[in-house]
């Protein structure tokens, strides 16, 4: 199981015992990714999503709480949509009829994340079902401020170790707060995600070589 969320509910819909399922993190080259680390006088912030445009993966919910917050501060952020998929057409109707369009930049299919990465300063995940996000693992390496949702492995990640800023999946409210908190408050926002960095880079599970090192010896 890739989280310990995934493990217990695995655990639970088959009725296994305790031992017949083990957790390994998804893993990213950590090194890789920490190259795309900004410094603080770039401060924006800018924000992105990167994620394939479906529904699961909550983006609706985001260009909602994006409504709501330019009612509220009147100027939006820069907000970059990184991904493709079925649902694009629908989204950029959405986003003309909440009056957000001129703020978003649809960046379509990207290979290079880590320079994607660089180009942001805060990391939206707001999806309605994850088992643990790898883009979320990237942010954290990349030293962006994590907002996510507060499912799977991305709750028990940031809500376990106060390194990022969870909210209910599916609530445009609490998310157009978090936003605004996040647009307001820049000194705890870059303490927020300099310790979610920092935790993230003494945590050697999340390398994709000591996962890699996990999977040979289970299945050796």
């Amino acid at each position: 199981a890739i989280s310990e969320a995934v493990r217990a509910f695995t655990l639970s819909y088959f009725n296994l015992p305790d031992d017949k399922v083990v957790s390994i993190y998804n893993g990213i080259d950590v090194a890789r990714f920490a190259a795309a680390v900004k410094s603080d006088s770039e401060w924006q912030p800018t924000l992105g999503v990167i994620a394939r445009l479906e529904a699961v993966k909550g983006h609706q919910t985001l260009f909602e709480a994006l409504g709501k917050l330019k009612k509220s501060v009147g100027t939006l952020p820069k907000v970059k949509i990184i991904g493709s998929g079925s649902q694009e057409t629908i989204l950029r109707r959405l986003a003309d009829r909440l009056g957000i369009a001129n703020s978003l930049e649809w960046c379509g299919y990207q290979a290079d994340v880590p320079a994607l990465l660089s180009s942001i300063d805060v990391l939206v995940q707001p999806s309605y079902s994850e088992g643990l996000s790898v883009t979320l693992l990237e942010g954290l390496a990349s030293k962006k401020l994590i907002i996510a949702s507060n499912v799977g492995g991305m709750a028990e990640l940031l809500g376990r170790s106060e390194i990022g800023i969870v909210c209910a999946a599916g609530d445009s409210d609490e998310l157009a707060k978090k936003l605004e908190w996040t647009l307001n408050n820049r000194e705890a926002a870059w303490s927020l995600r300099e310790r979610g960095h920092q935790w993230f880079m003494g945590q050697p599970q999340f390398d994709i070589r000591e996962t890699a090192k996990k999977y040979y010896r289970l299945y050796a």
